[in-house]
């Protein structure tokens, strides 16, 4: 019953009242005595608590007493291993251990320190009896009595098999994902959604001297590019800058699609010689298109810069050419044509194509050639055709006169995507110059 004191405040108590009696059974008075059983009652109401939330938990929990036999397990924990309470009440958790295949870590190895400590925490993977594998985080609790005796132990699950499942399929796409940018012959690297180097390839390690066990998981990679200076920035550092940030703060980097480009002259490479150095950066994203990190690759083209500039002094140079007769004229002429007519018929053409020179330049692509090598036409225009096809420049410039058909690896720009293809090429009449069909084959 709940009493209240003179002060106001009441409490929780038990009554015992009694009769008092003469002889002759008359009733005299009545005595009463009140016990405080506040405590008990909050104690008690603490306990019935507990034992609702152990009993509607979705945390799979168990109670054994001192003899570690089984006195309570709620519906998660039967639920979890399709136990009925009837099979595992009272026995022993060695007899609840053998209805597996196998438990890894074994009781044996358990019990030593939960003996000593009273507590353990670890992972366990219990094999049923049809082979399934499940993994569980186990947290143990012992509760003791003043001479240090082991009264009840609890214990706590979580299933993690799922996470454990995810965790290995992530390890396994990362593993994958790190020896494919190996093979890259672009220097690449690239960093997860918490700007963390996942991946460094040999290519890199050789532009910036930096090993990648030295920036593996790391966040300052940037001092790997101390050498870039002023003249170019790390593009993963920029890729989330809006359009008009981008364009105010760093005017020569360019923007296509979810990708940023630039070129520039660094004049710290090559021994104080100076290099121009073409990158690009994109997002990696999963498969809700949400950025979960970034890719950038790094391509010296000074060879091609060279080249490009070679040709156009030629093209400018007065005493570089004879003077063409009217009948040279007429030739260069009709070719000129004919070859803006082979360009404008190619150009609507649904599959990838190029025209390459005999030294094996690529002197005009169509818009699908552009994008299948994940570039932009200032790029691809003079660039050599082992820039997209390094094994197999020698058998594109070697065929027959007329049409062949190969079977060939092409690398993207950035060198981030290995594609096979089949290449129809052939010669051009009264021309060096080769067209190249390409179209992307199912791996």
């Amino acid at each position: 019953m709940l009493v209240r004191k003179k002060d106001g405040t009441t409490f929780n108590a038990v009554l015992n009242a009694s009769k008092v009696s003469d002889p002759e059974g008359t009733p005299l008075c009545l005595m009463a005595s009140f016990f405080d059983i506040t405590d008990i009652k909050k104690t008690r109401d603490e306990l019935r608590l507990k034992d609702t939330a152990i009993e509607s938990s979705l945390t799979a929990m168990a109670i054994f007493d001192s003899d570690l036999r089984l006195i309570y397990a709620n519906d998660a924990f039967l639920s979890e291993f399709h136990f009925q309470a009837s099979d595992v009440q009272g026995k022993q958790i060695q007899e609840i251990y053998s209805l597996f295949e196998s438990v890894v870590p074994p009781l044996d190895d358990i019990l030593p320190v939960l003996r000593a400590d009273g507590t353990w925490n670890g992972e366990v993977s219990v094999t049923g009896p049809d082979g399934n594998i499940l993994h569980f985080a186990v947290s143990i609790r012992c509760s003791f009595d003043p001479a240090g005796n082991i009264i009840y132990t609890l214990i706590s699950l979580v299933n993690i098999t799922e996470f454990r499942s995810i965790e290995t399929a992530l390890k396994g796409s990362r593993q994958k994902l790190s020896e494919t940018i190996e093979f890259m012959p672009d220097p690449t690297f690239i960093i997860d959604r918490n700007h963390r180097v996942i991946a460094w390839n040999r290519s890199l390690e050789m532009l910036t001297g930096v090993k990648r066990d030295e920036v593996l998981g790391k966040k300052d990679f940037r001092k790997a590019f101390s050498f870039f200076g002023d003249e170019r920035p790390v593009l993963v550092d920029i890729l989330d800058l809006p359009p008009h940030e981008l364009a105010r703060t760093y005017p020569q980097v360019r923007r296509f699609g979810d990708s940023i480009y630039v070129e520039s002259f660094v004049s710290a490479m090559n021994g104080g010689k100076g290099a121009y150095l073409w990158g690009k950066a994109s997002f990696m994203t999963d498969h809700e298109g949400r950025p979960i990190g970034a890719i950038e690759s790094i391509r010296d083209i000074s060879a091609w810069k060279r080249a490009r500039e070679s040709l156009r002094k030629m093209d400018t140079s007065g005493t570089a050419v004879a003077t063409p007769s009217d009948e040279e004229k007429r030739k260069v002429e009709e070719l000129s044509r004919m070859r803006q007519e082979l360009e404008s018929v190619l150009d609507l053409m649904e599959e990838a194509v190029l025209l390459t020179d005999k030294s094996g330049m690529i002197i005009w692509a169509n818009e699908r050639f552009v994008e299948l090598v994940d570039g932009d036409r200032q790029i691809v225009l003079g660039a050599p055709l082992s820039t997209f096809f390094p094994a197999d420049e020698g058998q594109i410039l070697s065929g027959p006169p007329g049409e062949t058909t190969l079977r060939i690896t092409l690398i993207s720009l950035t060198g981030n995507r290995i594609l096979p293809v089949e290449a129809r090429t052939a010669g051009i009449p009264l021309g060096d110059e080769r067209v190249v069909i390409l179209q992307h084959l199912p791996s």
